[in-house]
């Protein structure tokens, strides 16, 4: 059977697809700095015109890469709301995802790099501020629905307790990267629940 061939909108859209994995994927291995729109392109296996047909610079294609990995892990999480569980059932899920997540060294170098270059960056921070807060904004809409289902008040905002989530879980897996030795990966684990569970107030 004859392959269908791509209509140029798809083919554009493929084009870019890949340049966004090579980028993500050298941006975890060389940091976002040390990474050149050359190397991007190369990974990707195209042209450096064919990158500028897709990204008009670097700090456009770092935020590109931005919104489709929160857009990525807000989906992730919205699957774990759409299932029928009960909410011990939902927190048990959310537990092990977020300590998934804490885990996740390529997830912990692409996003330190993402804030270390938003810092070292002016031009750039507002866009990924605000693409970071539309996230904890969206993580913060599924805080809210799972303390209605306990039928329970945040013991803070919404918002307040997504952010210090998310920012306990990647705070703790950067102190373990440099020092493995610091703790185990049980007492990691461990750490994350007590806080994960005093921040929903079990």
């Amino acid at each position: 059977m004859a392959r269908k061939r791509l209509t140029r909108e798809e083919s554009q859209a493929q084009t870019r697809e890949r340049l966004l994995d090579a980028a993500l994927e050298l941006f975890i291995k060389a940091g976002l700095d040390a990474t050149s729109l050359e190397e991007v392109a190369e990974a990707a296996g195209y042209s450096r015109g064919a990158f500028y047909s897709n990204f008009a610079s670097k700090d456009e294609l770092i935020c590109e890469v931005v919104k489709r990995e929160t857009l990525r892990a807000y989906q992730e999480l919205n699957a774990i709301f759409e299932r029928e569980l009960s909410p011990m059932e939902r927190l048990a899920v959310i537990r092990s995802y977020y300590l998934h997540l804490g885990g996740d060294i390529n997830y912990c170098m692409f996003w330190t790099a993402v804030r270390l270059y938003a810092m070292q960056n002016p031009s750039v921070r507002p866009k990924i501020a605000e693409l970071l807060n539309a996230y904890y904004a969206d993580v913060a809409k599924h805080v809210r629905t799972f303390f209605e289902e306990l039928g329970k008040e945040p013991p803070a905002p919404p918002e307040v307790l997504a952010f210090s989530l998310l920012a306990q879980a990647l705070g703790l897996a950067l102190s373990r990267m440099v020092d493995p030795g610091l703790i185990s990966e049980e007492q990691f684990q461990q750490a994350l629940t007590i806080y994960f569970d005093g921040l929903i107030g079990i």
